[in-house]
């Protein structure tokens, strides 16, 4: 396929391979991969089925598993195109759950930036969209490696496997009085997630505890309020609502911009609560702010999003 592409590009520049410089030839693929992946793309967000795959193209699996030296990019493009279109698929259809499974081959890509860029892509994704295979295929890792990531993705996919292998990770975790510092980023603290989005009241209070100790406001803003939406526990709501409801800043620095509490707590939000007034894949104005602020005041009770 790649050759064809070239001999193409050869042929309409009247010049022989011999005379291709190594750029001019990296150039050529490059410009063909990408006439690939718009082929693809295309043909993944037909409005049927799977099964209208257009004939004499190749695969999206084999798309997806050619391990060429050449073809990490494009592969990792044919992944990204597939996350993409499975979000944007409302519901959970047979389509969607294909897709999620194709997802799941990629775990264990020989590039790391692909297995490590599907591993977080798939945490978007509710349990029923994983079919079978798919959960079979997130179990092999998770069973071969019990990380940050495939802790929080078998929360997700079974969680009550989960429970029962991360339980020994918890029994002697103690971070209360203590900043997540060097916690946020290991398998207990996902462990924590996990038992706190299962309704584990312990769990949840050393979760909040932690956050509240965490000296690096940006941090605790950027990263741990995230972390705190993963459990989708009436407490982590509560916490959220009061950071809303206070609408503090936090200064720039050297690395970053200001950090609006509210704005961050009310992205978090969105993810958490069905019926949560303001869905934005984009910062929110101060109007919509104050919408969310006023909304979260009248609330009695929170429904929160199956996930």
């Amino acid at each position: 396929m790649i050759i064809t592409g070239l001999l193409l590009l050869i042929f309409l520049s009247s010049r022989t391979y011999g005379e291709l410089t190594e750029m001019e030839i990296d150039q050529a693929r490059a410009i063909y991969r990408e006439n690939q992946l718009k082929t693809v793309s295309e043909a993944l967000r037909r409005a049927d089925s799977m099964d209208a795959w257009p004939s004499g193209m190749d695969s999206i699996s084999q798309f997806m598993t050619n391990e060429t030296s050449d073809s990490r990019h494009f592969r990792w493009g044919v992944c990204s195109e597939v996350y993409s279109c499975a979000m944007d698929i409302e519901g959970v259809t047979e389509k969607k759950k294909e897709l999620v499974w194709l997802l799941t081959t990629r775990l264990n890509d020989r590039s790391s930036t692909i297995s490590g860029a599907v591993l977080s892509w798939l945490s978007d994704f509710n349990a029923a969209s994983f079919n079978e295979s798919a959960k079979q295929n997130v179990k092999a890792l998770f069973d071969a490696k019990m990380s940050r990531n495939t802790i929080l993705l078998m929360g997700i996919v079974d969680q009550e496997y989960c429970l029962s292998k991360t339980s020994p990770l918890i029994e002697q975790a103690d971070l209360f009085g203590h900043a997540t510092g060097r916690f946020w980023g290991k398998a207990v603290w996902a462990a924590l997630l996990v038992h706190a989005k299962a309704g584990d009241s312990r769990s949840v209070d050393i979760v909040l505890n932690a956050l509240k100790h965490e000296p690096s406001e940006s941090f605790r803003v950027k990263k741990l309020f995230r972390d705190l939406g993963y459990t989708l526990h009436p407490k982590a709501v509560e916490y959220l609502k009061a950071q809303v409801i206070a609408d503090k800043t936090v200064p720039g620095g050297r690395d970053y911009s200001a950090l609006s509490y509210a704005q961050e707590a009310c992205l978090v939000l969105s993810t958490m609560l069905e019926n949560f007034p303001e869905r934005a894949g984009r910062l929110y104005t101060r109007s919509e702010i104050d919408h969310c602020k006023a909304w979260l005041l009248k609330q009695t009770e929170w429904r929160m999003v199956q996930h």
